[in-house]
């Protein structure tokens, strides 16, 4: 099992701070777990040789440009996102056990074994989640004499690990919506109907044995701590 860790890129600014960060990861040491790069380069810049060299004497590594020709803010990135989870199901899902990491260049490793962390946690649960990252709850703005105003849905920050098949997990109706906001929504909902499912089989049998029954282990679905 290897987990992918993806770095999107819009410009050769962004590169430079890829490029950084790899070097720190680099000198982080190696991880137990393994696992590879892929490198995501927007419809608008070529593939850089130079991040994908200093990837390679990290860890294997993999590159592609983007064929979807959205831009903008936030449908570009957006539809980056689902070029990668395309490409990862197609080609790097060796273990479906294993996550996709979306790592922002804004985002930084800051623990020696931190790779081994989010292993650890990816794999506590006994099922394979769907997304396990940052929740982030939702945000009201109070207003003088006036009912408080919903700005901000529950969800879970962008930034996150992914199941390596989330592309057939979720609908191809979602994939216009910004990816952050309406993957956690889509999520539960999977979580739901596993749950449901699961209530039904695990209740006939049980009732056929004369005795109460709960599945378990389904939570992790929807794994977000």
């Amino acid at each position: 099992m290897a987990h992918t860790i993806i770095l999107p890129y819009f410009s050769e600014e962004e590169v430079d701070r890829y490029l950084k960060i790899v070097q720190h990861m680099g000198q982080l040491g190696p991880q137990q777990c393994e696992f590879n790069f892929l490198l995501a380069a927007s419809p608008r810049i070529a593939p850089s040789e130079r991040l994908e060299l200093a990837c390679r004497d990290v860890a294997p590594t993999y590159s592609f440009q983007c064929p979807t020709q959205i831009f903008g803010y936030p449908q570009g990135p957006t539809a980056m996102f689902w070029d990668a989870m395309d490409y990862t199901q197609a080609h790097l899902q060796d273990d479906a056990d294993g996550f996709a990491l979306w790592l922002e260049s804004d985002m930084i490793p800051v623990k020696s074994d931190w790779l081994d962390r989010l292993d650890a946690e990816w794999h506590s649960e006994g099922v394979t989640p769907v997304v396990m990252g940052c929740y982030v709850p939702e945000l009201y703005k109070s207003r003088f004499m006036r009912e408080k105003r919903l700005v901000l849905h529950e969800h879970i920050n962008g930034g996150a690990c992914y199941n390596k098949r989330l592309s057939s997990l979720m609908p191809e109706s979602i994939r216009s919506d910004v990816f952050d906001m309406v993957i956690y929504r889509e999520a539960k909902q999977v979580w739901a109907d596993n749950l449901q499912r699961a209530d039904h089989v695990q209740y006939d049998a049980a009732g056929a044995a004369g005795c109460d029954g709960r599945p378990e282990g389904l939570a992790a679905w929807l794994y977000a701590r």
